[in-house]
């Protein structure tokens, strides 16, 4: 069997949709078997349920579909092998005649570089008058017209070509960029700013963070009675700090930790208080 390539491919889609004696329902099947179709490993068997699904059509219109695209009788529609082998959950094996394919495409490219059959003949004397009707008009529709890459071969090279070009463009900005005379990338600077009355040299955001922390929870307990308390009852800084801990994961929760913490031991020491005798 021949390797196929994946130019294959494109030759396939393109005569289904220039095939005139395949139904819709064949074509559909036809172009969901070449979809399947996995070029490196020649592999193309998906199940009839599977056709069913994506085509959204009833299994017998599909089954009767594959039965005459794989039916060598049938000269116009004969597109694929099939080959029951049974694995793949009993699945068939589909196997395009990319030699059918091809031979519709260049039957279509034959007949699209004849003379339209209603243009001028060679016997005939007078020849296209301007504005008469005969022969091709421009945009009529007949023959290629210009920019019109009807040709597989121009096709191919043309994207052949692009593909060049931008791996040429990627190769010289590679060695633009290992060049000495390339200007190299900017240093990344920190946005994290001195503290005023902080250490000299520029902090860690960890420390930026811990000071800023420390700060709003100093500026929020002011003159409350949280200082107060934390005054008497914290000479370490143990809850403070503690408080600022959570500051720092998740603003305001320092606060909001300093005040629980006052209210429970104030409650703890009236209950203990009221048990004395």
């Amino acid at each position: 069997m021949t390797k196929s390539r994946p130019s294959d491919l494109y030759i396939a889609f393109k005569a289904l949709a220039l095939a005139r004696r395949l139904t819709r329902n064949e074509a559909l099947v036809a172009g969901a078997l070449l979809a399947h179709f996995n070029v490196k490993t020649s592999q193309c068997d998906p199940s009839i349920g599977r056709l069913e699904k994506m085509l959204a059509i009833a299994r017998s219109k599909v089954l009767k579909a594959t039965a005459a695209l794989c039916n060598a009788a049938d000269d116009g529609k004969y597109l694929f092998d099939k080959d029951s082998h049974g694995g793949k959950s009993h699945r068939a094996s589909y196997t395009p005649k990319w030699d059918r394919f091809a031979k519709i495409v260049a039957d279509w490219e034959t007949s699209m570089a004849k003379p339209s059959p209603d243009g001028p003949q060679k016997a005939d004397v007078n020849g296209p008058q301007k504005g008469d009707g005969y022969g091709p008009q421009k945009g009529d529709g007949y023959g290629p017209q210009k920019g019109d890459t009807n040709s597989l071969k121009e096709l191919i090279e043309e994207t052949l070509g692009a593909r060049e070009a931008k791996a040429t463009a990627v190769i010289e900005r590679r060695k633009w960029l290992g060049s000495s005379s390339a200007k190299p990338p900017p240093e990344q600077r920190s946005i994290i700013y001195a503290i005023p009355g902080g250490k000299s040299e520029q902090p860690s955001r960890s420390d930026a963070a811990h000071e800023q922390a420390k700060r709003r929870i100093s500026d929020q307990i002011r003159g409350t009675d949280i200082e107060a308390w934390l005054t008497t009852d914290d000479p370490k800084n143990i809850w403070f700090d503690a408080a600022v801990k959570r500051e720092i994961f998740r603003r305001g929760w320092g606060l909001k930790w300093l005040r629980g913490r006052m209210m429970n031991q104030r409650m703890t020491r009236r209950l203990g208080t009221a048990a004395k005798p």
